[in-house]
């Protein structure tokens, strides 16, 4: 019997559940503003040309470290299918040197130089 009234009250009309839209006038705003977070790893080209030196260097090494990036997102709605996006960003990143060259006594010394840029 209770089934039965359980059934019979799920094919009632009456009883419809109303279908709920998350953010349903979200898309009806002429702009939306956002941020964007990333991860990035930056290195640059050298050419040496170490036979030249005067100092004791003999090698000279790039090593690219991790950085981010932080940007705000900017969204134009301009018809229903075409928006227009600026996406300014800050990118923070680090690279170091790594200088190897002979001391007086001709042992190996290391000196790291870091070489942080920040890029918009």
């Amino acid at each position: 019997m209770i089934l039965s009234n359980v059934v019979s009250a799920q094919h009632n009309p009456h009883h419809k559940k109303r279908e709920l839209v998350n953010l349903d006038k979200f898309d009806d705003k002429l702009i939306h503003f956002g941020f964007s977070l990333g991860l990035n790893r930056a290195g640059f080209n050298m050419n040496t040309d170490l036979s030249r030196s005067d100092s004791n260097t003999r090698g000279i090494e790039m090593r690219p470290q991790m950085g981010f990036n932080l940007g705000i997102v900017s969204d134009l709605h301009l018809g229903t299918l075409f928006n227009l996006r600026f996406i300014p960003t800050l990118s923070f990143c680090q690279r170091n040197l790594v200088y190897r060259s002979l001391d007086i006594n001709g042992d190996k010394s290391f000196y790291t130089k870091p070489v942080e840029s920040t890029y918009l």
